[in-house]
């Protein structure tokens, strides 16, 4: 009921705006042909004056004359100069004829000054000053052929004077100046309707859309420049809420998609929320039972510490030990070298004796070869020569064994020195790395202390870590809850969304309506 009595409404509203922009937009058209009306009006007065003054013949030709002219200009010439001025003359000549057909009467004069008011429609002051300067020569012509005898006239016998002639042009002039001022008062307002008229005609469309993008013509209007800015600011503003609907619009899917996406990450986080709680659950166990470990594992490093404490006391004596080795291995290997200087000597002393055996080997074949020559003489001196060969020969022997001997016991000596010295380097090398698994051990026992320390905080930190997971595992099921209320609430924000997303639709329809540039 309320959409039909709108539109019954604005069909009543329409009708005379609609009547007012026809008139607006064929004003000139309209007014030709009631121009052309009034022409054969007086065209029809004047032949009645003729017809009643008994000169029908003398009405019907100048008439018909100026009524032929006059319909030429209005129906088919039709300019915006020529056919004002031109109907301005007839309607004079008009006048005029009337007032000679009546004898001149006074009254008949009323026709000027109402025909000059008529040419207030075209609103164009040159035809005004047309008609009043036509009217005066037309008064001036007729008054002189009238003074002269002629068979014109212009007002009634005895009352013809050339002071009412200037009396009646008095009341022209003053009526065209009148005239004139409405015309330069009112033709602005006429322009104004008419560019108003073609631009509301241009604005509307059959398809019922609004064109923002017309403008008007007559930028000399202030009137009509200030609605051009007005139409050029709407169309700035409304392509501004077109893009800013657009964009809201865009905003409005992305929300509601985002409330739908939302509604399901909620749906997601409750069921999380839920596994994270029974997760919070299982973990505070896992903190008891790693707080139960972790104070085992602090009793176990006591223990090592304590193993580590024995450890090193048994480095430290192992390495005393291995220092005592060393210092029996250098002694040993100074012995051995000094057995080896002994041995050297006895060789020297050897290499004596090996030389006096040679040379009393020699001495001995000497004394064999005396006592051969001396012959029986010298036999026993030869056998004691031969013993003594013999003798030296043994000691040579001897000699080379002993030697042979020394040499073995030399090179043992050697041998042993060396394999000495290696041993005490080794000996060494193993007190020095004796010595840094010492202090290994040492390192190893702070870091057991250390390790024993920590683990007494991990075993503070752990009940601690219980005591947290329980606390955390009471506010998860308080975020529960509140995961339940969001829930509810992006349910009520979707719908709001949905409903407010038909209200732009509806606005779309209407901006759509509203074409811009």
């Amino acid at each position: 009921m309320n959409k039909t009595a709108e539109r019954v409404q604005e069909s009543q509203c329409d009708m005379i705006p609609g009547r007012l922009m026809n008139l607006l937009r064929h004003y000139d058209l309209m007014i030709h042909r009631v121009m052309a009306l009034i022409v054969l009006g007086l065209w029809l007065q004047s032949l009645i004056y003729g017809w009643v003054g008994g000169t029908v013949m003398t009405a019907l030709v100048p008439a018909s004359a100026l009524a032929v002219i006059g319909l030429f200009l209005t129906l088919v010439v039709r300019h915006s100069v020529w056919t004002p001025n031109g109907v301005a003359v007839i309607f004079m000549l008009m006048v005029s004829l009337q007032v000679h057909l009546l004898g001149g009467m006074i009254e008949a004069h009323f026709g000027y000054f109402v025909l000059l008011a008529v040419l207030l429609a075209y609103f164009n002051w040159q035809a005004l000053i047309t008609g009043a300067l036509t009217a005066a020569v037309v008064h001036l012509v007729m008054h002189f052929a009238q003074h002269a005898g002629l068979p014109v006239l212009l007002f009634p016998a005895g009352q013809h004077s050339l002071a009412i002639v200037f009396f009646h042009a008095f009341y022209v002039v003053v009526e065209t100046a009148l005239l004139v001022a409405l015309v330069v008062l009112c033709r602005p307002l006429l322009q104004l309707g008419r560019e108003i008229s073609r631009l509301t005609l241009d604005m509307v469309s059959t398809d019922e859309r609004i064109d923002l993008r017309a403008r008007t013509e007559e930028a000399a209007n202030p009137i009509l420049r200030q609605l051009n800015w007005v139409l050029t600011q709407l169309d700035r503003l409304v392509g501004q809420a077109r893009n800013g609907y657009n964009l809201a619009d865009g905003h409005l899917v992305t929300l509601i998609d985002n409330s739908g996406q939302t509604r399901e990450l909620v749906s997601r986080n409750h069921e999380a929320i839920r596994q994270i709680n029974q997760a919070m659950r299982e973990m505070d166990n896992s903190f008891t039972e790693v707080a139960q470990q972790t104070h085992k594992a602090a009793d176990l490093t006591h223990a090592a510490q304590e193993a580590q404490a024995q450890a090193e006391q048994t480095v430290s004596s192992a390495h005393v030990h291995i220092m005592d080795l060393s210092t029996v291995l250098v002694q040993t290997s100074e012995a051995v070298k000094q057995l080896a200087a002994d041995c050297a000597a006895v060789d020297d002393t050897l290499s004596d004796i090996r030389g006096i055996a040679e040379q009393t080997n020699l001495l001995a074949l000497n004394a064999a070869i005396e006592a051969a020559r001396a012959g029986e003489h010298g036999r026993g001196f030869a056998v004691v020569a031969d013993s003594v060969r013999q003798l030296s020969q043994r000691t040579q022997s001897a000699t080379q064994g002993v030697q042979s001997i020394l040499e073995r016991l030399v090179s043992g000596a050697n041998m042993a020195s060396d394999a000495m010295q290696r041993s005490l380097t080794r000996v060494e090398v193993t007190g020095s790395e004796a010595e840094q698994v010492a202090q290994t051990v040492q390192e190893l026992g702070r870091l057991v202390h250390e390790l024993n320390e920590i683990n007494q905080q991990i075993a503070v930190a752990a009940d601690e870590q219980a005591q947290v997971s329980a606390d955390m595992a009471r506010q998860i099921d308080e975020i529960h809850a509140l995961s339940d209320q969001s829930d509810g609430l992006i349910q009520v924000s979707e719908s709001r969304l949905k409903s407010l997303q038909e209200d732009f639709g509806h606005l779309s329809g209407s901006m759509r309506r509203l074409q811009t540039g």
